[in-house]
């Protein structure tokens, strides 16, 4: 069944409606239907498909290099790691999002929409890089609903325009948070460093 709903279905199409973004009305069944069928990432909230437009140089590559710092630090077999393109379910939001990295440690616990069509419910780490586009909805949106999900340990906001990190922890009391800006300065999840020399090397920032 064709939806309802009438979308762009590439990135060409979708640019043409501006570079920040964008938001369709839709449906929950409509949001899994176009999920297959468009060409960029999408997510859902309060009866709205989110499209995520373009992507600057510097949130690609620190995507980039976030993705192999991590991947060469939680190497064993039973860490399963993901970019960009994979949705998390946040059942007390009723809301799907793709962040830009994250982590599961053991096995996929799957939200089983239909046969093909699932998300992730149990990782422990979630990263963000933002941009001036998304910063609203990362911030205001996101944030409250990943710090609801019973297995994040983790959420790291990383800013692509200028070295600014912030590392929420979660503690018995609640949510501790750290901010970092200064090359030398560790990011520290569970027990392992990551510099911010290192997240932004890629970049120009710190040259």
């Amino acid at each position: 069944m064709e939806a309802a709903i009438k979308i762009p279905l590439t990135r060409t199409e979708l640019l043409e409606l501006g570079t920040g973004l964008v938001k369709f009305p839709a449906t929950w069944e409509e949001y899994w239907e176009m999920l297959g069928k468009v060409e960029y990432d999408i997510e859902y909230q309060n009866g709205e498909i989110i499209a995520m437009g373009y992507e600057s140089n510097p949130h690609g590559n620190i995507i980039f290099t976030l993705s192999n710092l991590l991947g060469n630090i939680f190497i064993e077999d039973s860490f399963q790691g993901f970019a960009e393109n994979r949705p998390v379910y946040l059942k007390s939001c009723q809301r799907v999002f793709n962040p830009d990295v994250f982590l599961i440690d053991g096995p996929s616990k799957l939200f089983n929409y239909a046969p093909g069509l699932n998300a992730e419910t149990n990782p422990f780490l979630i990263v963000e890089v933002l941009s001036k586009s998304t910063y609203d909805h990362d911030w205001e949106n996101k944030l409250p609903c990943y710090q609801d999900l019973p297995s994040v340990e983790h959420i790291l906001y990383i800013e692509s325009r200028f070295p600014a990190v912030t590392l929420f922890t979660k503690k018995a009391d609640g949510w501790g948070k750290a901010f970092f800006n200064e090359k030398e300065e560790v990011v520290e999840i569970r027990g392992h460093g990551l510099s911010v020399g290192n997240i932004y090397r890629k970049t120009l920032y710190f040259r």
